[in-house]
């Protein structure tokens, strides 16, 4: 059992896509140290998910399928030849992965307990009368909360993995291959839904009630990197429209563009950035310190779309307004 003691909320098969001889560098966001790990060291916790060591093992049974589709994937640069049958299993790792997550884990907790303790609230408060007959003290139960011990992660993840693919079914994938001396990187939550129309003024008037990142929401968009040169991204084709793309995929040739897929990781990230040469790390501690105020505030908001000179054609592009003082600063991937 004590094989499966250390447990990754980030497979090592995907982080060694972005390391060197299974070295992978890390950037502490709030030390702002990075230095050099072994994958096994990344990413991981004692019994994170359970002490039921066939827990772990399915877990790296169907990590051996992703990394086979990815793979494929990779090698062809061709997001159409991948068949219905490796497409829903390529769904499903896009969801377990953004699932598994600490941050997932911390905020799937924080949401159910805040439920229960809601209505626990509630009924407190309609059978006031009886509670004070019997003898319980108002004032004790007040100060009173429900604590969950059980797995409600496992639960959390098991609700999206066996209904979320279906969810995202319709979203369309692409392949951006990085061409550029710069790096994808990823962090330690590297699944990011965003949402470009939704997040600008048009969006929030026109539809004022829709969830921005919710997995049936119009105009999601998904971010998966892959490696340092390619990374997935699946959209919702009503409102972005990559038309110019051959075989599904786009190449990058401007820097700025990978900086703005980039930053994308900095707001997602719960305590690390990840990435497989030491040589961008410069290029990182920029971008972190452009942002850090906003990433600390956990503020997001698109407001504007501009258009500009990109990837070879004229195209379409979000920009991400955290606030108004950081306008223009970032420039996300909206479609041509």
């Amino acid at each position: 059992m004590t094989q499966y003691k250390n447990q990754h909320y980030v497979p090592q098969f995907y982080l060694r896509y972005f390391s060197n001889n299974n070295i992978i560098q890390s950037y502490n966001i709030k030390t702002k140290i990075c230095h050099p790990m072994n994958c096994r060291n990344v990413c991981s916790s004692d019994y994170f998910y359970s002490r039921i060591p066939e827990t772990e093992r399915a877990f790296s049974k169907i990590e051996g399928e992703w990394n086979r589709i990815i793979t494929a994937l990779k090698a062809e640069n061709n997001t159409s030849e991948i068949d219905t049958q490796d497409h829903c299993i390529f769904l499903f790792f896009i969801l377990f992965q953004y699932s598994r997550t600490l941050g997932f884990k911390h905020e799937s907790e924080k949401y159910f307990n805040y439920v229960y303790n809601y209505f626990f609230r509630l009924l407190v408060k309609e059978n006031a009368d009886r509670l004070a007959e019997d003898g319980l003290d108002m004032d004790y139960l007040e100060k009173c909360k429900i604590v969950i011990n059980g797995p409600i992660h496992a639960v959390a993840m098991k609700d999206l993995f066996e209904k979320g693919p279906f969810l995202i079914r319709d979203l369309i994938s692409i392949l951006l291959i990085n061409s550029t001396e710069r790096d994808f990187i990823i962090s330690d939550s590297p699944v990011v839904l965003y949402n470009s129309f939704f997040n600008n003024p048009e969006g929030h008037f026109l539809y004022p009630q829709c969830s921005t990142t919710g997995l049936q929401s119009p105009g999601l968009q998904i971010f998966c990197p892959l490696g340092p040169k390619h990374m997935l991204v699946l959209y919702d084709k009503e409102f972005y429209n990559f038309g110019n793309s051959s075989c599904g995929i786009i190449e990058i040739y401007d820097e700025k563009d990978i900086d703005a897929l980039n930053v994308l990781q900095i707001f997602n990230c719960n305590n690390i950035i990840l990435f497989a040469n030491h040589e961008q790390k410069e290029n990182l501690r920029t971008l972190h310190t452009i942002y850090e105020k906003y990433v600390n505030n956990k503020v997001r908001n698109t407001e504007t779309i501009i258009k500009k000179e990109s990837f070879g054609t004229k195209r379409e592009r979000a920009v991400i307004i955290n606030n108004r003082e950081a306008q223009s600063k970032n420039r996300v991937i909206s479609g041509c």
